[in-house]
């Protein structure tokens, strides 16, 4: 017997057709995987571990709990001392490996400061204020310096500025050496200079727009402190006691949470255009027989003297004009005898 006729298949063809209508209509309505992945990733192991000491290889692996992915490791990734060959910086799955290609300095702390670049690969979290240390010897230097990098006219931050110290504390170091340890400010312009050994620094701050780690194009924006400064720790500890009985007459244990201040932790650097003090004799000419003129790079805050090679015949056989212009300085020949001569040899000492 026949349980549909044509007009039951019609019908039920109509009911499928409209239900596949409110399906795309309300594509939305249906599962949407769960709610969003806001939590970071979680550094599950480090080989060798953070703050190892006597470390060997120059191969660091990092594992985390998921997919990992590192953000433009070039700019982001700061490894100190500074390298002269960029180590290289791989992600693959939940792994990220870090490979030195410097040879490692003996007795060394190192700190590679990941500023927020490992992120999680579904979602972007970021591994926030990382900082992975080791030494090649057997202890990890820890001091730290913080501050702040600011404009000195419009007090401005100055933000992605390198910022490094030295132990050697002559003049020159600043601008024949690399930084021995550095860092770089954040959007707020404040900075900490992590891994440093005991001892007394310079400090100072460049926009080291090229990666040299020390002052090599003159005329940038340059900061520093025109003393030295000796950074050291405070130790803060507080004792947590757990009483046995409510009139604190025994105790069960006794906890101690300490935790050291380093110092100094206020720096203010305040940056400015260094001028170009070298000073050179831009030109000079004699315009009439008895009159010449000497212009400079610079304005002399010394005076300059000027001798007349044969002073045989001539005493102070010029006369100086004063000018506005402290550049340039413009001088008249005394004498006729002198001035009728096809040129005056003398001597000019800055």
């Amino acid at each position: 017997m026949k349980i549909f006729n044509r007009y039951t298949i019609l019908l039920l063809g109509w009911i499928v057709y409209f239900l596949a209508l409110q399906s795309c209509a309300n594509r939305g309505s249906g599962p949407q995987g769960g709610p969003k992945d806001k939590e970071p990733p979680v550094l599950v192991s480090a080989i060798p571990m953070n703050g190892s000491t006597n470390v060997t290889t120059k191969n660091i692996t990092l594992e985390f709990n998921e997919l990992v992915s590192v953000n433009n490791p070039i700019q982001n990734i700061l490894f100190s001392p500074p390298q002269k060959n960029i180590p290289t910086v791989k992600s693959l799955g939940k792994k990220v490996t870090i490979s030195f290609q410097d040879t490692l300095l003996p007795n060394t702390t190192y700190t590679i400061e990941f500023n927020n670049c490992i992120v999680d690969y579904t979602e972007s979290n970021p591994f926030k204020d990382f900082v992975y240390t080791f030494s090649t010897g057997n202890k990890i230097d820890s001091l730290q310096i913080s501050g702040k990098v600011i404009d000195a006219q419009t007090l401005a931050a100055r933000k992605k500025y390198t910022v490094g110290i030295y132990s050697n504390l002559s003049d020159t170091a600043f601008s024949k050496t690399r930084f021995e340890r550095f860092t770089k400010t954040n959007d707020k312009g404040e900075f900490t200079i992590h891994g440093i050994a005991e001892g007394t620094y310079n400090l100072f701050a460049i926009n080291d727009v090229g990666s040299a780690y020390s002052y090599q194009n003159k005329g940038t924006d340059i900061a520093f402190l025109d003393s030295s400064i000796t950074p050291y720790a405070h130790l803060h500890g507080k004792v947590d006691t757990l009483w046995t009985d409510s009139a604190k007459t025994q105790y069960e244990k006794v906890t101690l949470d300490a935790y050291n201040e380093y110092f100094p932790k206020d720096v203010i650097l305040k940056t400015f255009k260094e001028k170009d003090i070298i000073h050179r004799l831009k030109s000079y000419k004699r315009g009439e027989r008895n009159k010449f003129s000497i212009i400079f790079s610079e304005p002399q805050e010394i005076e300059p003297t000027i001798k007349l090679l044969d002073d045989s015949l001539f005493t102070e056989p010029f006369l100086k004009e004063k000018t506005n212009r402290s550049d340039s300085l413009i001088f008249w020949v005394k004498d006729s005898l002198l001035y009728k001569k096809d040129s005056i040899e003398f001597l000019f000492h800055i």
